[in-house]
């Protein structure tokens, strides 16, 4: 009976898809939604995260898309989301279980998503509105009324309401299937709020407009981006992070600054107020005391450290595994050529994992287990290999499950080994005690918040409770997401830095750092990892040794200057160096300091001067000796792409901004404004052409400035170049696109890598293409690999070549190296 229960879990799990994290998302917050309680968001990291309305803790999530999860509905019976291209899919999933039921493709974005008792509708970027029967999920029609993007949908008795970027509110008949009216009003509706009976467009200018007489109710001196409205209030975010509350008489009651960043989603609860903004912070504001309570996003690079022997290991977000020599602090990548969500490392080195696919691979590269589920935990006890994910424990033994533990609705998170016995600990803050020998086991409750860490007796909390068998000897008050026990001392990693309990005398002492300490390990020495990447190393008396640092000094920007001679560089050190190419060797002259973040773009002004751009939103302006001649601060984001022609500075940004900048006035002459941010530039023929990161390349002539569309696909773009009349870009996918652009035609189109390309090159008939694979290749024009350079120790991200020479410029983490073209 035992091995018939087993056999039907594993057939059991193929119908859940929750995963588990402490942390919330990576990206943007794109809706909102509450139901029961609970907070539903969707973000651009592409999952949806089910969260404790009260407490604030991340219960699960869904990963629903493989782009962004751009819209959401919740209603009694589904999980609704919409996916941004190229995953423009409408998923629907059971609420209860997390099992996907049914998928709809879309041609285009979806923005907006309704559901009634009768009707589930879409809209989005393919300018329809489309119709599904909510008891038959069967598609029904589809109206085609917009012209321009869908962006909010409401259904009021049998109308369905629409409106979009065209400017129009539509109201169309489900049953007569016409269009009972249409308002059109000369600047994008972004929102429909429903008040007192009543159907009123919120516009992005700030304009709020009565469907009934057309007149403007309200107006607020803002760029909105987001809104929402309930019977007795209406909630306006714009894109300065301000929240403006109104009555149900457009009376303005309040505005409060809950953040820097563009608040880009609302939804209301009793008394309090959910946003989601552009950077991924999800804020509970509470009208009657004013307080604002902070979820905890993933601001985490680093997802779990393990020290064995002399390496600790650092399973990265992005699912890589770093392991560095604590002797020489050398980093290297270890290639077990998967996505990696968890890993364990046994006592001959040996390294279980498990990944993206939710498959547990043993050392020989076998697959011991599947689940449709995150895998929350992973051990090898004694010849025992515990796999924990949501509702279950499985224990395996000589690849074949032998036993399992069934769970309340919860995820295993830590375990603690002694005796013949393993305590694991899960999200709902039970223990449950295992017994290897007589296969038995018990449950007790020790918190309501999840067990980050079990040392003996000793159960740390997430949200910094440390308790003693059931009784509480501190509370901290703040998350905790490590601890290890050394000396009578927990040492335990927070958002603030490390904390120090002494368990004899009670006592607690802070230490601060930069960033947040997401995990701990330790031998002579403490090895603190940082939410943003880097290992900080402290002896037993928490003073700072030394630091471990993939990317401290990895290049982002390389450039070639004309004559050849001379390299320019620039990286997450925040550093610029000048290098000059001497008998086929780089010689660093100068060091440029000045900006407070990562380097991002950088660019020779004939042989006199260099441009830098940055994350800290600023242009730079140097001299060849070193010499700060100017900073430019008119970008409100990251600064990604320099251009530079007859005295005239071309810059695009993570603000969506082209700015025009005449060096010679010290004038803006030229701003626009895009949908979406640019990832790239390039000067030819008198005309910029321009990347958009959504896969649009424009053109703006330089005589009449005037933009004209070049081509688009459906995917992220980083980078293009040109040559001869052909651009040639990359895309996230690792496709190469060969561009005519007399033609506007495209004439080739193959898979040059598995993975995103950062950066492409063109000279005479060659393709070469830089990317996250760690390699650069080299094609024709026809798609042939002529060659391929392999075994760089990080993603390749910046090329510059000079075609004449026959190099390659860039780099293999912090020094620019000269390749031969193959």
């Amino acid at each position: 009976m035992k091995c018939l229960i087993i056999s039907l879990l594993f057939f059991q799990l193929l119908i859940f898809s929750f995963n588990f994290s402490l942390f919330g998302h990576h990206g943007a917050i794109w809706q909102l939604k509450i139901s029961e309680d609970m907070l539903y968001s969707s973000g651009s990291d592409g999952t949806i995260n089910i969260w404790n309305i009260n407490t604030g803790n991340l219960i699960s999530s869904i990963y629903s898309h493989n782009s962004w999860a751009r819209s959401l509905f919740i209603d009694e019976k589904f999980i609704i989301s919409g996916g941004y291209k190229p995953d423009s899919t409408l998923k629907i999933f059971d609420k209860n279980s997390g099992k996907l039921i049914k998928i709809f493709q879309s041609d285009g974005s979806i923005f907006t998503i309704f559901s009634n008792k009768n009707y589930i509708v879409y809209g989005g970027s393919d300018n329809k509105v489309h119709v599904i029967d909510k008891n038959t999920l069967n598609y029904l029609f589809h109206h085609t009324f917009h012209e321009r993007w869908i962006r909010d949908l409401l259904i009021v008795g049998n109308t369905l309401i629409s409106c979009g970027d065209d400017g129009k509110i539509i109201f169309f008949d489900l049953q007569k299937f016409n269009i009972v009216k249409e308002k059109k009003y000369n600047e994008r509706i972004i929102k429909i709020l429903s008040i007192n009976d009543n159907i009123y467009g919120m516009s992005s200018n700030g304009n709020i407009y009565d469907s009934s007489t057309d007149k403007i109710v309200f107006k607020i001196d803002a760029t909105i981006s987001s809104s929402y409205s309930n019977e007795n209030f209406i909630y306006i975010g714009d894109n300065k992070g301000t929240l403006y509350i109104l009555d149900n008489k457009f009376h303005l009651l309040n505005y409060v600054k809950l953040t820097i960043d563009p608040i880009i989603s609302i939804y209301s609860y009793k008394q309090l107020i959910f946003v989601g903004t552009s950077s991924g912070k999800i804020l509970r504001y509470n009208i009657k005391d004013n307080s604002i309570f902070s979820f905890l996003n993933n601001f985490s690079i680093i997802k779990k450290t393990i020290l064995y022997n002399n390496k600790l290991y650092v399973l990265k977000t992005n699912g890589s595994l770093i392991s560095y020599d604590i002797h020489t602090g050398e980093p290297n990548l270890e290639n077990l050529k998967d996505i990696l969500t968890n890993f364990f490392i046994i006592n001959n080195g040996e390294i279980y994992h498990s990944n993206n696919k939710n498959e547990v691979i043993g050392p020989e590269k076998n697959i011991l287990f599947n689940s449709e589920n995150d895998i929350s935990l992973l051990c090898k006890i004694q010849d025992y290999i515990f796999i924990g994910t949501y509702n279950f424990i499985y224990i395996i033994k000589n690849n074949l499950l032998i036993d399992y533990i069934q769970l309340d609705n919860e995820w295993p998170i830590s375990y603690f080994y002694e005796n013949n016995t393993v305590k694991i600990g899960t999200n709902n803050g039970k223990i449950y005690v295992y017994d290897i020998k007589n296969k038995i086991f018990k449950i007790f409750q020790i918190s309501k918040n999840p067990i980050i860490k079990i040392i003996g007796n000793y159960y740390i909390t997430f949200k910094g409770e440390i308790h003693q068998n059931k009784n509480v000897i501190t509370n901290l008050k703040t998350n905790i997401f490590d601890c290890i026990l050394i000396n009578e001392k927990f040492i335990l990693s927070s958002t603030d830095g490390l904390i120090v309990f002494d368990k004899g005398s009670s006592k607690t002492v802070k230490i601060e750092t930069e960033y947040p300490v997401i995990s701990l390990q330790a031998n002579e020495n403490i090895y603190t990892a940082l939410s943003n990447g880097d290992i900080l190393i402290f002896d037993k008396e928490f003073n700072e040794v030394g630091k471990l640092a993939e990317n401290e000094s990895k290049i982002i920007a390389v450039d070639l200057s004309k004559d050849g001679q001379y390299v320019a560089t620039g990286g997450a050190d925040k550093k610029i160096k000048l290098w000059k190419i001497e008998n086929g060797n780089l010689i660093l002259l100068k060091t440029y300091v000045g900006h407070n973040d990562w380097i991002r773009t950088i660019k020779f002004i004939d042989n006199n001067f260099i441009i830098s751009g940055s994350s800290d939103n600023t242009i730079k302006i140097w001299d060849f000796n070193g010499k700060l001649i100017k900073t430019l601060s008119y970008h409100s984001g990251y600064v990604w792409s320099l251009e530079y022609k007859d005295g005239l500075l071309f810059s695009g940004g993570w603000d969506n901004n082209l700015f025009i900048y005449d060096l010679n006035t010290n004038k803006i002459i030229f701003q626009k404004n895009f949908e979406y941010s640019i990832s790239h530039l390039k000067i030819y023929n008198n005309s910029l052409y321009i990347s958009l990161i959504d896969g649009e390349i424009k053109k703006l002539n330089l005589s009449n400035l005037k933009i004209e569309d070049i081509f688009s696909i459906n995917s992220t773009v980083w980078n293009f170049d040109i040559f001869d009349g052909n651009l040639a870009l990359g895309d996230e996918n690792g496709y190469c696109y060969l561009i005519n652009l007399n033609q506007k035609k495209l004439i080739q189109k193959f898979q040059a890598h598995r993975t995103t390309i950062f950066n492409i090159k063109l000279s005479t008939n060659k393709i070469i293409t830089a990317s996250s694979d760690n390699t650069i290749k080299i094609f024709d024009f026809k798609g042939n690999l002529k060659g391929q350079i392999k075994d760089f120790s990080l993603s390749v991200l910046a090329i510059a070549i000079d075609p004449i020479r026959n190099i390659i410029v860039t780099s293999s983490g912090k020094n620019p190296i000269i390749l031969q073209i193959p």
